[in-house]
């Protein structure tokens, strides 16, 4: 029998696909390729942003201060034009400049709540937190929208600051209780107007907008800001704490300068500046003598 010839099998077709994103050339300029990367970013947009404003929506203007320490020698401004969306914080415009139009802004962004305290910035040369400030609150003291960071002195890229002197303080101020010896085997129970005379210290979420509103310097080991003072008094008006030189650590280390009304602009309705002065107005024991045991 003679066997029947195979089909012959079917040539795969070698075209080539068009590539998503085409290689530039050698010859094309750093602007030309930052304009193509924005036109993908364009493409993409519907898919992160499926609320966006219509083509009909008012623009306006945001300025940004931008500044990369390792390249840069001198801070520079960008400016964004963009569409206006209600109901918008000034942390989610940033995170549609982001997205839309330049990926390389940098911020910091956390919870988005405002219980964090981890996207504080100016605008308008106001210190907030962006997540909790409305873009229409502040274009209706402004019509360009200007974006800086707390601490233009400290900058890592951009709206990011250093935060390690900031910290530093805290770790001078002891932010811990420091038991007694005679209380080793007791039961730590505050009564209501023993936690009340906390006086919501314990809600500071260390955002350094206080910082910020009193100028006060970070960078400096003998002069403490007012979120460290708000952290070192709650552990002061805590009846378990046995350090007897807390207050006078404090008093040493507060800066007559600071500006205590613009200290008390707090988020959190804290009050940092009245905390201060409750800490200046206290008498201080002289070293010798013991701090006395509190009945309870």
């Amino acid at each position: 029998m003679k066997r029947k010839k195979a089909a012959p099998q079917k040539k795969l077709s070698l075209r080539k696909k068009t590539p998503i994103i085409s290689v530039p050339p050698k010859s094309v300029s750093v602007e030309q390729l930052h304009h193509r990367i924005g036109q993908l970013r364009q493409r993409i947009q519907g898919a992160l942003y499926p609320s966006l404003p219509q083509k009909n929506s008012p623009l306006f203007h945001v300025r940004v201060f931008r500044f990369n320490a390792g390249m840069d020698f001198v801070p520079r401004t960008h400016e964004y034009s963009i569409e206006k969306i209600a109901g918008e914080s000034v942390l989610d415009l940033l995170t549609r400049l982001k997205h839309t139009q330049d990926g390389s802004l940098t911020f910091r962004a956390s919870c988005g709540n405002g219980g964090c305290g981890t996207c504080g910035v100016r605008v308008n040369g106001k210190p907030v937190l962006g997540c909790v400030t409305q873009v229409s609150d502040a274009l209706a003291e402004s019509a360009t929208l200007r974006i800086d960071p707390l601490n233009e002195n400290e900058v890592i890229r951009d709206l990011v600051c250093s935060e390690k002197d900031f910290f530093n303080q805290f770790e001078m101020v002891k932010p811990f209780l420091v038991p007694r010896k005679s209380d080793a085997q007791r039961h730590h129970r505050m009564l209501p107007q023993e936690v009340e005379a906390l006086g919501n210290a314990q809600q500071c979420i260390l955002c350094g907008i206080c910082n910020a509103n009193a100028h006060a310097p970070t960078h400096s080991s003998s002069e403490w800001g007012p979120a460290a003072m708000v952290k070192g008094y709650r552990y002061w008006k805590d009846i378990r704490d046995g350090d007897i030189t807390r207050v006078r650590e404090m008093k040493r280390h507060i800066v007559p300068s600071y500006s205590l009304e613009k200290a008390n602009l707090c988020p959190r309705d804290i009050f940092p500046g009245k905390k201060i002065e409750a800490i200046m107005k206290e008498k201080t024991p002289p070293v010798s003598l013991k701090r006395e045991k509190r009945e309870r």
